[in-house]
């Protein structure tokens, strides 16, 4: 949960930071103004904070997701389209390239959740085959329990497989590929299949997009919880190595 894992993960940020606005970091203790209240501390400490059901994800991974992911993630997403759509013609056969980028799962369940990993995937530009994949996700799933947000950490692994490349109506490049995988946030199990379809993007491949949903119509993908299916989409945005 958000604030849970505040007072978990935050607890050593804070002591670092109160120990350097102390100077030589010899005391924290807020200073005595010399008023007695005629409280009597009496050896009381704050309760813990409530335990999260998620599994929580390690301190380098949450330090990653918090500080350097959003800027990570904003710069594949807004440049995945580098140029306009690749012209099924000119794309630079027979070799394969390969993509790196991030995968985002919506989970629209209880509790919902809105999850990222980093995702690589490989594609053969004769043949339009794709391998690849993403795993471990991370991030923040409600907690109905304490009415906030826990970051989780969502083990398992998504595969990239199957895959096509077709020209559209305008001569430019589609693909689809298939999905498969099982994550685990230690509260609930997530199964995800179905199929992604998107664009290649730029003079030479150099991005792309694909995706898939559903939400009662129009069915790409089946997301379950827990063994039944709940609505969510399932997309990726690359770049090319």
């Amino acid at each position: 949960m958000k604030k849970t894992w505040v007072q978990w993960f935050g607890s050593g940020l804070l002591i670092v930071l109160l120990a350097g606005c102390s100077g030589s970091g010899a005391g924290v203790s807020p200073p005595d103004d010399g008023i007695d209240d005629g409280g009597d501390d009496g050896g009381s400490v704050d309760p813990p904070p409530p335990v999260s059901p998620f599994t929580p994800p390690s301190e380098a991974q949450a330090l990653y997701y918090v500080i350097d992911f959003p800027d990570d993630f904003a710069a594949v997403k807004d440049n995945y389209n580098v140029g306009p759509a690749t012209l099924y013609a000119d794309l630079p056969r027979p070799m394969a390239v390969t993509y790196d980028g991030f995968m985002e799962i919506t989970i629209a369940s209880t509790p919902n959740a809105n999850i990222q990993s980093d995702a690589t995937l490989t594609i053969d530009m004769q043949s339009g085959a794709i391998s690849g994949g993403a795993s471990d996700f991370i991030g923040w799933a409600y907690n109905a329990e304490t009415d906030s947000n826990d970051l989780a950490l969502y083990e398992g692994d998504i595969t990239f497989s199957g895959g096509s490349l077709v020209a559209g109506l305008t001569g430019d490049t589609r693909l689809e590929m298939q999905v498969d995988g099982a994550l685990d946030n230690g509260l609930q199990d997530f199964t995800l299949t179905g199929t992604l379809d998107g664009r290649l993007y730029g003079a030479a491949a150099d991005g792309l997009y694909a995706g898939g949903s559903y939400y009662g119509i129009g069915r790409d993908i089946t997301l379950t919880a827990d063994g039944a299916d709940v609505y969510g989409s399932a997309s990726i945005w690359a770049l090319k190595q």
